[in-house]
């Protein structure tokens, strides 16, 4: 048995930068779109895949995912950015199915080794050199790209956690009226790590048909808690040289790796919060911010 025949590779990414992202409001579940940096971040994001088939796409139903999605698709090899007629799925189940076979250490893909390590705000980042201007974006946009693509799921099971009263305030004023507390109101961990795992386990079966590499867009606040989830509950191994308090907030656009083996019965993340693509390794300022 090779490598191959039964070790699946899901990268995790992030949306690319919005307004709430710079001003400091949380999102939650509010469906804002990506601002010029994040359209220039989702364009590098998609250099970083250009060069490796994925074979099947889940992205959360938000639009700035199926933004981020979209500058992907754009890039990937071969004709998968041909829009086939087929229908891709479009699903609002939480209906489980029974995980299997839960690393075979593999260097293939974006990320695979770690450059040299920048930090920088979502400010900082935001002056980048090479923003696409404003008044391009809706020209270039083009939806139909994922909402028709036969290989994509679109689903709200990777929204962002819905934060109750406080989403769509300002963090200063979360903090202020609430406390650090703010951060309990709206969906709980377990409900949303719950429907992240519908998505996850749904990915596990589809690798018994060939499946070998899947990519996921999601939220910050999602893929944090997730990825929690998998080491501390789920006992997914961390690969050598990481450690738990790496797993917090990641940047946007960032790509964050995990093989499951099925043979072996074992799962290990492999990278988190990559930001190779985007010249370095940058990190989110204010980790209370979703």
């Amino acid at each position: 048995m090779t490598i191959k025949d039964h070790r699946l590779r899901i990268f995790i990414v992030r949306h690319g930068q919005t307004d709430h992202n710079v001003q400091k409001i949380l999102q939650g579940q509010l469906d804002t779109p990506m601002n010029s940096t994040g359209y220039s971040q989702s364009k590098l994001l998609g250099q970083r895949f250009s060069n490796l088939t994925i074979d099947k796409f889940v992205t959360s139903d938000l639009e700035r995912c199926q933004e981020t999605l979209r500058c992907i698709l754009e890039q990937q090899p071969g004709d998968l950015n041909t829009n086939s007629g087929a229908t891709p799925t479009l699903d609002s189940s939480t209906s489980s199915t029974t995980l299997s076979n839960l690393v075979v250490k593999n260097t293939t893909g974006p990320c695979a080794e770690q450059d040299s390590v920048k930090t920088a705000s979502q400010q900082e980042f935001s002056n980048h050199e090479n923003s696409i201007p404003e008044s391009n974006i809706k020209n270039t946009f083009t939806s139909q790209l994922v909402s028709s693509h036969p290989k994509v799921k679109i689903t709200p099971n990777l929204r962002e956690r819905n934060m109750g009263i406080v989403q769509g305030m300002y963090l200063k004023d979360a903090l202020a009226q609430y406390g650090p507390n703010f951060r309990n109101y709206g969906e709980s961990e377990s409900e949303l790590c719950t429907r992240v795992w519908i998505e996850f386990q749904q990915l596990i079966a589809a690798s018994d048909d060939g499946i070998e590499y899947a990519l996921m867009c999601t939220h910050g606040g999602v893929i944090t808690r997730f990825f929690n989830y998998l080491h501390e509950t789920l006992g997914f191994k961390l690969e050598e040289g990481m450690s738990k308090d790496d797993l917090k907030v990641p940047f946007n656009t960032s790509v964050s790796i995990v093989d499951i083996d099925r043979y072996h019965g074992e799962g290990m993340i492999r990278k988190f919060g990559c930001t190779k693509h985007l010249g370095g390794e940058f990190q989110v300022e204010d980790q209370l911010l979703r």
